[in-house]
């Protein structure tokens, strides 16, 4: 490109960028889950998903978790420091390692996840419902292809 010379771009334009469209369909499945009436505790989609692995069988800690969720450790720390400041989750050493702390659902957690995953499905089931079942079949192979 020519020194001084600028790039035109209209709006429009970048408005049909996948990367765009991409991110404001994952903004707007965010606000449908975490502004759903059914949300009671509040919880944003991270802390959703760490209190769902952190509900498990396993307990992990915040690294495993990151990891399987495909987030930074330091959004993921947010996520679990917010969520025992909720009484949702506690942090206890690991007796195997005693540097690392192991993610733990505490009952309230565990009375609650049902209703919590409950609200989930239906958030997403919500905003699924602007496409067919194809169409949702299509986008989540499409989504997964690009996401590998």
């Amino acid at each position: 490109m020519e020194k001084g010379r600028e790039i035109d771009i209209e709006f429009d334009v970048v408005r049909e960028r996948f990367g765009f469209l991409l991110r404001r369909a994952y903004q707007v499945m965010r606000a449908s889950l975490e502004n759903h009436p059914a949300n009671k505790l509040m919880l944003t989609s991270t802390q959703h998903l760490v209190l769902t692995i952190a509900t498990g069988k396993q307990h992990l800690n915040q690294i495993h978790i990151a990891r399987l969720l495909d987030l930074d450790r330091t959004t993921t720390g947010l996520a679990i420091k917010n969520l025992e400041k909720s009484g949702l989750i506690k942090r206890e050493r690991d007796p195997s390692d005693r540097r690392s702390l192991l993610i733990k659902a505490t009952p309230k957690a565990k009375k609650a996840i049902q209703g919590i995953q409950r609200w989930a499905l239906s958030a997403h089931t919500l905003a699924a419902s602007k496409l067919s079942k194809t169409e949702q079949e299509t986008l989540r192979r499409l989504l997964k292809k690009l996401a590998n």
